[in-house]
């Protein structure tokens, strides 16, 4: 018997191709606008903390203008969210089973990071 942790996260793709297409569509948009589009992060706004999604629109806008660096600067989850999104749409494979871990711990590093990215830690 495993864990809690030890759990799979089942996952059809084809349910989450549009989302992918349309994360990747956006991106290329976001590579168009020359300026940042002003959507201040609710978090921030109410509490003053980062959620651990801050910086994700800053990182798209920022790999899909080729710039690499900056965009992992800004938040490292947004080039892995592009690169799975990417895979997603040619992948041949439809099922996946995910451990339950790895989406978690990944959600927590990146609030880590943005959370000393704003200095808060």
């Amino acid at each position: 018997m495993k864990g809690r942790l030890g759990r799979h996260y089942e996952v059809d793709t084809h349910g989450i191709r549009l989302p992918a297409f349309a994360l990747l569509v956006s991106g290329v948009a976001l590579g168009t606008v020359g300026h940042a589009i002003g959507v201040p992060c609710p978090s921030i706004v109410l509490v003053g903390i980062p959620c651990p999604l801050c910086g994700l629109t800053t990182a798209l806008r920022n790999l899909m203008t080729g710039r690499l660096v900056t965009a992992v600067a800004a938040a490292p989850m947004g080039v892995i969210l592009v690169l799975v999104a990417a895979y997603v749409m040619v992948a041949k494979r439809t099922q996946w089973s995910i451990p339950l871990v790895i989406p978690l711990v990944a959600l927590g590093a990146e609030w880590v990071y943005e959370l000393f990215r704003f200095g808060i830690l």
